[in-house]
């Protein structure tokens, strides 16, 4: 008995869309495994250099927040003129830029 044309199309649409689905999870899990290991070169931050306590801010501002990344140092100080997010070099600690941060109400 042949196979009707309609119930040919829904095999090789439903084989296409397996493929899809397959070809899809299977870049998923190498972007995955890609992050996770760092394989592009993006591994830990190098460590060594300045650290927080080192670096010389303006009188009156505190450091509210600390963060690292590969080749910069970011702080977060709070002063009389607001809060201002700062880069320095990290292996310097030369200022890079500051920029102040104004919050706006929600």
């Amino acid at each position: 008995m042949p196979e009707p044309p309609a119930l040919r199309r829904l095999r090789l649409l439903v084989t296409v869309l397996t493929s899809v689905l397959i070809i899809g999870m299977l870049t998923m899990i190498v972007v995955f495994v890609i992050q996770v290991l760092g394989v592009a070169g993006q591994g830990p931050a190098p460590q060594g250099g300045v650290s927080a306590e080192e670096i010389t801010l303006p009188a009156g501002e505190q450091i509210t927040a600390i963060g690292r990344g590969r080749a910069t140092l970011l702080i977060t100080t709070e002063g009389a003129g607001g809060e201002t997010l700062r880069i320095f070099d990290a292996a310097t600690g030369a200022p890079l830029s500051s920029t102040l941060i104004r919050r706006t109400p929600d």
